[in-house]
């Protein structure tokens, strides 16, 4: 195995890691799915998540970051 392929291994890893540490799921029933999409831009604005760079949320400095580090890690390859 290529020293690239162990490094996205432990890197996953660590993200996976992460995510299990620190986030947790809720799911809240909605009758009406049209109105999902206002429901998950309200619940977004809310939060404010610093890695949630949808479209319906303002570019925050630390989004900004974000976007730039997936531009540099997909060119990177």
């Amino acid at each position: 195995m290529q020293a690239s392929a162990l490094l996205q291994a432990s890197a996953e890893q660590a993200l996976s890691d992460w995510m299990s540490a620190h986030l947790s799921v809720a799911v809240h029933p909605h009758d009406d799915r049209d109105t999902l999409g206002g429901l998950e831009r309200a619940v977004a604005q809310r939060l404010d998540p610093p890695l949630n760079i949808e479209e319906h949320l303002p570019l925050t400095p630390e989004r900004e970051r974000v976007v730039a580090l997936r531009r540099r890690i997909s060119r990177e390859g």
